[in-house]
């Protein structure tokens, strides 16, 4: 997935859910586990190591001097923090607690360059930490001031004094709430990231027009996702909103491709069904037809025929009674509420649906047609379920594959598309149908928005 900076903006609009949503979940369980956590306090109280020169005279030419404060700081951490210190903590002050509790909150440690020692107790209760250090402190003090010798040649323990008892503390300093959900927000922003990008990773259905181009393929036009009110063709009635001028610009496309080799008669179809074809169609013709062109809209998709809900034939005729000659194509075809517009509809469902299409009557049909009208718009069956479409395709001047956003498969889109060129059809490039318009901002400029919340627009998301 070859992403620039606007590509990896876009992904992360388009997934935004999944970032809300390890975010949400990340500071939920941060909070959970804040809650559930054992408030924990600290206890501090401090210690003075008192500085004492010595010479010690048993030393080579007797000119070694020692201070013994700096030598015994580190000792003195570990003393206090020693069993016997604890035991006899415990015995003198009464506590409610066990020496392996003790030993377990426990801590000392020297302040650098100074001579200084810090004790100090981790527990839940704040006021036996207090005491527990308090205890610790004094049982320490009084057991290090009776080391020593009465040998005034070799040294006495080095005094220690408590500077700073211990207070009782008003705060915990765990859990730290603000710690925890800082690094759950950071979590949750990291983990949606990346989950976003995993999921559109595996997410393989086309999503813009520049992943269609980058397949080799050439985009037409790209048809906006809108509330469509019901309605089926959006020139009639929003011909001047997203939905009609993203048909116009179609129709513009196709014209251009037509300037040396003229195009008459299209065939539109798609890889898989419920893909839009059907829609793309009837709104294509109706913009061919607005355009001043005489136009039919010809529904060759013999299998899953949908175009007479929309225009309510009183009866069977349509292109299955033509081709076999039971109805005159004059009798078959019905005119439309839209200036221009003819539709020829499927008619009776035949058992053999590509054996009809890919008959010689067939193409003889649409030479007739091509005949009578400016423009003639097929709607075919998809291209990979069934052989329909393949077999008129040759006989048609441009085929339109649509591909609907975030639904299409890249794969089938291509597949599909190999098939017109083998089936020995003209490919004139691809319809993105239903592409948000945040998506693609420069495909539709905000100069149309104004129009978007209250035009009647159809939905394109058809079959």
């Amino acid at each position: 997935m070859d992403l620039d900076l606007r590509g990896y903006l876009r992904v992360l609009r388009k997934r935004k859910w999944f970032v809300l949503l390890a975010l949400v979940v990340c500071l939920g369980f941060g909070a959970f586990i804040t809650a559930r956590t054992t408030p924990l306090y600290l206890a501090q109280a401090t210690l003075f190591v008192g500085e004492q020169q010595i010479t010690v005279q048993e030393l080579p030419q007797g000119q070694a001097v020692t201070n013994l404060s700096g030598l015994l700081l580190k000792s003195y951490a570990q003393i206090i923090t020693s069993r016997t210190i604890a035991q006899d903590a415990v015995a003198a002050s009464g506590l409610p607690i066990t020496v392996g509790e003790i030993l377990g909150g426990l801590s000392s440690q020297p302040v650098i360059d100074t001579l200084v020692l810090k004790v100090e107790y981790i527990g839940p209760d704040p006021a036996i930490d207090q005491q527990i250090v308090n205890a610790v402190a004094d049982t320490f003090v009084s057991q290090i001031n009776k080391l020593g010798g009465t040998d005034p040649k070799k040294a006495s323990a080095v005094p220690v004094n408590i500077i700073d008892r211990a207070q009782e503390p008003f705060a915990p300093i765990s859990p730290n709430t603000k710690r925890n959900m800082t690094l759950a927000l950071l979590i949750g922003l990291g983990a949606g990231v990346v989950l976003a990008f995993i999921v559109e990773q595996l997410d393989v259905s086309v999503k813009h027009r520049e992943e269609i181009e980058h397949m080799g393929l050439h985009v037409l036009g790209a048809i906006p996702a809108l509330d469509t009110h019901g309605e089926d063709v959006y020139l009639d009635r929003d011909s001047q909103g997203l939905g009609g001028e993203s048909f116009r610009k179609v129709r513009t496309s196709i014209g251009f491709l037509g300037v040396e080799a003229p195009i008459k008669t299209l065939l539109v179809t798609s890889p898989v069904a419920d893909e839009g074809k059907t829609t793309v169609a009837l709104n294509l013709a109706a913009a061919f037809a607005l355009g001043g062109l005489r136009t039919l809209l010809v529904e060759a998709d013999l299998r899953r025929p949908s175009l007479h809900k929309r225009f309510a034939p009183t009866g069977t005729n349509g292109l299955t009674t033509t081709i076999v000659g039971q109805v005159p194509l004059e009798d078959a075809v019905t005119a439309t509420d839209t200036k221009n517009l003819y539709v020829l509809l499927a008619g009776a469902i035949p058992p053999n649906p590509v054996e009809l299409l890919g008959s010689e009557q067939m193409a003889g049909l649409l030479e007739r047609i091509a005949a009578l009208f400016d423009v003639i718009v097929v709607d075919s069956p998809p291209v990979l379920p069934v052989a329909d479409a393949a077999t008129i395709m040759a006989h048609t001047d441009g085929v339109i594959v649509v591909a609907r956003t975030g639904k299409t498969d890249r794969t089938k889109l291509l597949d599909a598309t190999q098939i017109v060129t083998r089936a020995g059809g003209r490919l004139l490039g691809v319809v993105l149908n239903r592409q948000k318009p945040s998506d693609s901002p420069y495909e539709y400029s905000h100069y149309y928005s104004y129009r978007a919340e209250g035009s009647s627009v159809p939905e394109s998301a058809g079959r």
